[in-house]
């Protein structure tokens, strides 16, 4: 139960993670062409 949680928490934060990203790399393109 505890592990299937942390399992979807996990999953979830990546997710986000990866939104923030793309999001970031939308507004800051060339910062990230670099890097």
């Amino acid at each position: 139960m505890v592990a299937a949680e942390a399992t979807a928490v996990a999953r979830a934060s990546q997710r986000e993670e990866r939104r923030a990203e793309r999001e970031s790399a939308m507004s800051r393109p060339f910062e990230y062409a670099d890097a």
